[in-house]
């Protein structure tokens, strides 16, 4: 069972660099590289946790990173228009906030779809039950992830279909097929989690799902984790120089 996500991973998934590495390496550099980016407050600080995102781009497939930035780019569209006018004191103000979470989301994006996403949903059960993480919890994040994934890939398709089939719909009526599209979606939804209780309960839970996989803890994931603490630390630095 993979990440189910098209346009960020597939069974063509293509050999990169950080696959050398330790799914348990990546998770931790991962999670801790984007909280650190999470909480910089300072563009300069910014800049300087934009390096290790940037060597990234370049460890995968481009076209496929590409897209899945521009969905979330989507999103950060809103955004931008609304922080200005709502934010308090002057229009600039608003501006950088804008600026600054959009270059944020997109660089704690980059972090995620190469070093998280590829490992697919059975190997961050195993690196999430290696960190004493309880069954339960572990089952609610990884469905969670994979079926909004697949809600918004209905979603997708459907509305895809709406605007082919009837690309007039203006107004009210636009609206009104919107609507009986997302009621159609979420039933759809609804049958289809009644299914994956059904099957998870015949195979046994979690566990009927997917296999562990060997995992390796080497020499090169100690340097990998030190470099990215490195990284980390002297982004905090330079963003807290800067706030001051």
């Amino acid at each position: 069972m993979w990440f189910d996500a098209g346009h960020v991973h597939d069974a063509e998934y293509t050999a990169s660099p950080i696959d050398v590495f330790d799914p348990r390496c990546r998770v931790l550099c991962a999670l801790l590289f984007s909280g650190v980016l999470a909480s910089i407050q300072s563009m300069p600080g910014l800049l300087a946790g934009s390096a290790v995102p940037v060597l990234l781009i370049f460890a995968g497939s481009v076209r496929e990173l590409t897209k899945a930035l521009l969905h979330v780019n989507a999103v950060a569209v809103f955004m931008v228009i609304l922080l200005p006018l709502t934010t308090p004191g002057p229009v600039t103000s608003g501006l950088r906030l804008a600026l600054l979470i959009v270059c944020k989301l997109n660089l704690i994006s980059v972090v995620m779809v190469r070093m998280i996403v590829p490992l697919g949903v059975g190997r961050l059960d195993n690196v999430l039950a290696d960190f004493r993480i309880p069954e339960k919890m572990r089952v609610l994040l990884l469905l969670t992830a994979r079926y909004t994934l697949l809600l918004m890939a209905r979603a997708a398709v459907m509305t895809r279909a709406l605007r082919l089939r009837a690309p007039d719909l203006r107004g009210g009526r636009l609206y009104s097929a919107f609507a009986c599209m997302l009621g159609t979606t979420l039933i759809h939804s609804s049958d289809r989690a009644e299914r994956s209780m059904l099957a998870m309960r015949c195979r046994g839970g979690m566990a009927g799902f997917s296999q562990r996989r060997p995992m390796t803890w080497r020499l090169r994931d100690t340097l990998l984790c030190v470099f990215f603490a490195v990284n980390a630390v002297l982004i905090a630095a330079i963003s807290l120089s800067f706030i001051r």
